[in-house]
């Protein structure tokens, strides 16, 4: 649950990565107060500082501000794309198995590049920013793995081994 009192963009992060190394499929959902929870409260949420929308989500605490759990949507985002829908499954596998990036921090990456370089990967960024809409990537899968091929070559200088390789094929 997203948007608890005490939880950071560290801690969700850690869960996801916590997820991805026990093969645990990822669901995170967005912590909505109830009219007539505890957490609706005026003492709890003004201890937690909570403040929540007109449908009563959770926008921000004490502990995590509206930008962080905004992120951390958008992280939820990528991590479903490339993890649960499978776009870099096998890939991401292989490099924390072998490389030792972990997957969460690959996500970040990702996630950066599509907000402040997505011309410099563009069939990358638009499947990422895209995928909700389009599950097929627009150009085509051969230059969407080019993308991905340079984007991890470039930003984590991955060697471009026969190993590499054939995970780029299976993927």
């Amino acid at each position: 649950i997203l948007g608890l009192p005490g939880q950071t963009y560290e801690a969700y992060q850690n869960d996801v990565q916590f997820m991805f190394d026990h093969e645990i499929t990822t669901r995170t959902w967005p912590l909505r107060v109830l009219t007539n929870s505890p957490m609706n409260e005026l003492e709890f949420r003004t201890e937690h500082q909570i403040v929540a929308n007109e449908e009563g989500l959770v926008r921000s605490t004490a502990s995590m501000s509206e930008a962080e759990i905004m992120r951390a949507l958008r992280l939820r985002t990528i991590d479903e794309i490339v993890e649960r829908y499978g776009l870099l499954r096998h890939l991401l596998r292989f490099l924390q198995w072998d490389s030792g990036l972990r997957a969460v921090d690959v996500e970040e990456a990702l996630l950066d590049m599509t907000i402040t370089r997505p011309q410099e990967y563009p069939f990358l960024s638009w499947t990422l920013s895209h995928f909700d809409v389009f599950t097929t990537p627009a150009s085509g899968r051969l230059t969407l793995f080019e993308d991905v091929r340079r984007f991890f070559v470039e930003e984590f200088d991955v060697q471009e081994t026969s190993d590499f390789e054939c995970v780029l094929d299976l993927q």
